[in-house]
């Protein structure tokens, strides 16, 4: 094997990879959805619904007690339909075109049916880490002026009945979403019950024709670390970073997908509206729990797994080494960057190679360099069984993907090998950060934004971190 040259078994590879997935997908199909996804994010429930009606293709090992008919399994149609009350509701507590509704509580998927609801009449999601001081929460919401807030009983207690926080002064209404009761609707300036509302008979709200500068989410970064930056993120960035992972994400209809992550976050929001457009089953862990997920690897034999970077971590820590794993293609993660210990464990567990008709043991691991920010990953990295060379590589320029470029700190290219500033630009991009132009220019220049991340590049191309510019010695 170490006589191969390793760029053209990559090819041959990817050629090969290529080959099996469209024999699977089709690629008319894929060129269809990438004809239309020309327009904006709100239709992607039509299209999925039009396509995939009563087909379940999520299942919840979570299951949400507003939504108690439905259970774990979630068709298309039955995710369009839930969306459709959700709107009404919305427009009816007042929320119009541009309000921002903030989600503040415990990961379920219930946070993405009330993004895409809430997109749907025009209004902005605002998705906010539960794990976010209440404190904290509290003035990010009032930075970004939310209107409406849907959280829960924690969620609740912890932002208005301890007496050392200062409620969100913005907020005018707020749901409960596991409310016990059904109690009649009276009083639209008290808490809400979401069980209660759902009973009322409201009619359906027209969906709203989003332009491309239209923002439709707010999703927060450094909120558990520091003050959150409200990311805005507009209907054309959007709609890029599902053209692209359409691209470059070989999944097809016959993989059953495993995704253990934060819906929070704007990539799973992506990458939800990604699998419900393909028609890809997909089972939805939002504990995090290693041995749950260990557990359910071995059990269903999912054939796609995607988490991030902590999430692997505590899957070693809890035993995976002895496990055989063998039903995985690909295993992924994104955001921060993974590292080689994270690769090594995994990927000489699954099959992607025995599928190809290869006697070989092992999976791709695929890791993506990206944040809210950039709208999807924008290096991409790809580790199989005969990876030798770790070093903080991050890999290449994702295909599709934006502009990538390292400057030094008075934004001059660098030369190839030097270490500098790693800035990004494209379509895909954020469009600002709420209320704080100051820290948006700080970052920017000439529409290039600075990642706070420090590189160099390799003759070949391959992009290495090095450190964040923050924790870098001079």
């Amino acid at each position: 094997m170490t006589m191969i040259n390793a760029a053209g078994l990559v090819f041959a590879l990817a050629l090969a990879y290529l080959g099996y997935v469209f024999v699977q997908l089709g690629f008319p199909q894929r060129l269809a959805l990438l004809w239309r996804m020309r327009g904006d994010l709100s239709g992607v429930l039509e299209e999925s619904s039009r396509r995939h009606g009563d087909k379940t293709l999520i299942e919840l090992q979570e299951t949400i007690a507003w939504a108690g008919s439905y259970g774990a399994n979630w068709s298309a149609n039955q995710i369009l339909t839930t969306c459709i009350r959700l709107s009404s509701i919305w427009a009816m507590l007042g929320l119009k075109s541009a309000d921002r509704l903030a989600i503040y509580k415990a990961n379920q998927f219930d946070i993405f049916l009330f993004s895409a609801s809430a997109i749907r009449i025009g209004a902005i999601a605002s998705p906010i880490n539960c794990n976010v001081a209440a404190a904290i929460a509290a003035r990010y919401m009032e930075k970004i002026g939310a209107r409406v807030l849907v959280t829960d009983q924690a969620g609740y207690a912890r932002l208005f009945q301890d007496g050392t926080i200062v409620p969100p002064a913005t907020v005018e209404k707020i749901v409960i979403a596991d409310a016990p009761s059904r109690q009649a609707i009276i009083d639209l300036s008290v808490p809400l019950s979401l069980p209660a509302l759902l009973e009322l008979s409201l009619p359906p709200v027209p969906l709203h024709a989003l332009g491309a500068e239209d923002p439709l989410y707010i999703v927060h970064t450094s909120g558990t670390t520091g003050a959150p930056k409200g990311v805005i993120l507009q209907s054309k960035g959007l709609i890029q970073s599902l053209r692209s992972a359409l691209l470059f994400n070989f999944v097809s209809r016959r993989d059953l997908a495993y995704l253990a992550v934060p819906l929070n976050h704007q990539v799973s929001q992506l990458y939800l509206h990604f699998v419900l457009l393909l028609g890809v089953r997909c089972i939805l862990n939002l504990d995090f729990d290693p041995l749950r997920i260990l557990h359910t690897l071995e059990k269903r034999r999912p054939t796609v797994f995607f988490a991030f970077p902590i999430t692997y971590t505590r899957m070693i820590a809890s035993g995976s080494d002895s496990l055989s794993l063998d039903s995985v293609r690909v295993w992924a993660t994104t955001a921060d960057a993974s590292h080689e210990v994270q690769q090594r464990a995994f990927v000489t567990k699954g099959c992607f190679f025995k599928q190809l008709g290869l006697p070989v043991p092992g999976a791709l691991f695929v890791d993506g360099l990206g944040s809210s920010e950039v709208g999807i990953a924008a290096l991409l990295r790809i580790v199989t069984p005969w990876t030798r060379r770790f070093d903080r590589r991050v890999g290449y320029p994702t295909p599709f993907g934006p502009k990538l470029k390292i400057v030094d700190a008075s934004g001059l290219a660098v030369a190839k090998g030097d270490p500098g500033r790693l800035m990004i630009k494209g379509a895909c991009m954020f469009a600002g950060y709420w209320n704080a132009h100051d820290t948006l220019y700080s970052a920017t220049r000439d529409g290039w934004w600075f990642t706070g991340d420090m590189v160099r590049q390799e003759k070949n191309g391959e992009f290495i971190h090095l450190d964040r510019e923050i924790d870098a010695m001079h």
